[in-house]
């Protein structure tokens, strides 16, 4: 009931793709919470049940050994999970099919939907800046300048007169100001970045096509061309007409309008075309570039004019596309994956331009954190698969656990356990954090709690799986992927360690339990 009121309860940003995305994060997070309540009252009742209604003795008068007593009844919670969890499954994969085939608010919209969201990508950070090296550069200019000594004397002042102090303090105030330099760029300044580990998972589709209307003076072409390459177009993804790259404005039912650069037009592939004629099309894999641009001062609209370069470092293939983005909002730019080499490497460039209302301009500021590459390397149903699978082995951890607290005490105090327990696996984070040992004071050691509650959360960090790191809720929304090799580490860890230990304790601790005393 919960799974299909959702769609019509939830309308996320006001857009088809914000309420794909609200739909699959809180109906996987709705369902993982409501087969996990389910799995504790479940787990901790089937044992303290047998034992409140005697029905133990019935089974404990069969040739049934204690550990088969304990493994049935934790399988038998577990397939219980497999039939609900299958259900479930089934019901918000559907949905969310259903929600997929509305009308989208626009191109934009519907391009997210399927390149964001019914999709499964791979992420990938920018090389991190040599900042060492920058360091060792600015100090030896410094020598140079005969600047060093002075600069020296003024952090070891800082430091008491401790000069070992002072120059570590020289060298973080060098790494921070390098660091900030090498993310901001002034108005006409670039940023560079570059990427490796790139694998892309796809092949190019040809075609051909006719040209319907050419305008050599905006670089804009309309074409004519198959339903069959028409679906394999995104709105503002890459496409090449006659082998030069360009940039798809919009799709319609027989032909899509395509934009060039201006010093495009005067190639010798698009020259030749005319109106009525031929052309040869491909549509590659693409791969998008998520980024976060924030101002130093005032930009004009709140809007950021730049110039975007993504080039292949082996064949020099160059993708230049000019952009206008909202200051401090995620964006995403799609090119074409000719922009990366065999070895998975790319290079992308910045450059901040003028306002083009006011004609200056102010620095922007990209953090290494805030851009990627994400591509994609799989279908959205085996990756919904596997994130309902994590999900399945975290009930069966669940199971475990109830089993464990129902082998020795009652009922309502192997719930009280098993409640106890779900907080540290969702906020395994922020507990780690806070029981790090620090010291009381400027002379002080850490207290005897402080170290108490480090030993006590590290060995439940050991014993309990985290669950915050495998919900698939956030990389369904992301499109994400949740790999065959994460799922098995992930069920290894947490069904072939944390599990068979709490399925043995349990064993050790039922088989030590008085079932009844005889009377004379």
């Amino acid at each position: 009931i919960v799974l299909v009121a959702l769609p019509f309860l939830m309308k996320g940003d006001g857009t088809l793709a914000g309420q794909v995305r609200t739909f699959l994060s809180y109906g996987t997070s709705i369902t993982a919470l409501l087969l996990s309540l389910v799995t504790i009252f479940l787990s901790t009742g089937v044992i303290t049940s047998d034992m409140r209604t005697k029905q133990i003795f019935n089974v404990a008068t069969k040739p049934v050994a204690r550990w088969q007593y304990i493994l049935g009844r934790w399988l038998g919670v577990v397939l219980l999970n497999v039939v609900l969890l299958t259900v479930a499954t089934g019901g918000i994969y559907g949905l969310a099919q259903f929600l997929r085939s509305g009308e989208a608010l626009n191109a934009e919209d519907r391009r997210k939907i399927e390149t964001e969201v019914f999709a499964a990508r791979q992420r990938v950070d920018p090389k991190p800046p040599k900042i060492d090296q920058a360091v060792q550069a600015r100090l030896e200019e410094l020598r140079k300048q005969g600047r060093y000594e002075e600069a020296l004397h003024d952090f070891t002042q800082r430091a008491n007169g401790n000069e070992a102090l002072g120059y570590r303090l020289l060298v973080a105030e060098l790494k921070s100001r390098l660091s900030k330099s090498l993310q901001s760029a002034a108005p006409g300044r670039a940023m560079v970045w570059e990427f490796s580990g790139i694998h892309i998972d796809g092949q190019r589709t040809t075609g051909r096509g006719r040209v319907l209307r050419l305008n050599p003076d905006t670089g804009r072409l309309v074409i004519q061309a198959e339903p069959a390459f028409l679906g394999k177009l995104i709105y503002r993804g890459p496409v090449q007409i006659q082998g030069v790259n360009g940039t798809v404005e919009d799709i319609a039912a027989e032909k899509f309008r395509v934009r060039l650069a201006l010093e495009d037009m005067s190639r010798g592939g698009i020259v030749s075309l005319s109106t009525g004629k031929e052309c040869e099309l491909v549509a590659n894999p693409t791969l998008q570039i998520t980024y976060k641009a924030n101002a130093a001062g005032r930009a004009a609209d709140k809007m950021l004019e730049s110039s975007w370069e993504v080039q292949n470092p082996t064949t020099g293939l160059l993708y230049r596309a000019t952009r206008r983005d909202a200051e401090g909002i995620p964006a995403t730019l799609t090119v074409s994956t000719d922009v990366v080499d065999a070895q998975g490497r790319t290079v992308i460039r910045y450059v901040n331009l003028p306002q083009k209302t006011t004609g200056f301009g102010t620095s922007v500021t990209i953090l290494h954190k805030d851009i990627s590459i994400l591509y994609r390397v799989g279908g959205f149903e085996a990756n919904f698969l596997r994130g309902m699978l994590l999900v399945g082995v975290q009930l069966a951890f669940l199971a475990g656990l109830g089993v464990l607290a129902g082998s020795f005490v009652s009922f309502p105090v192997a719930c009280l356990i098993c409640f106890s327990m779900l907080p540290f696996q969702i906020g395994r984070g922020f507990l780690l954090e806070s029981t790090k040992l620090r010291a009381s004071g400027p002379m002080e050691g850490p207290g005897l709690f402080d170290i108490f509650s480090y030993f006590l959360v590290k060995g439940m960090n050991v014993l309990l799986p985290d669950f915050s790191k495998t919900t698939p809720s956030v990389s369904f929304v992301d499109g994400m992927q949740i790999s065959w090799n994460f799922l098995g580490q992930v069920s290894l860890e947490t069904l072939g360690i944390q599990t068979l230990l709490l399925l043995l304790l349990a064993w050790v601790m039922f088989r030590k339990r008085e079932l009844a005393r005889v009377q004379v």
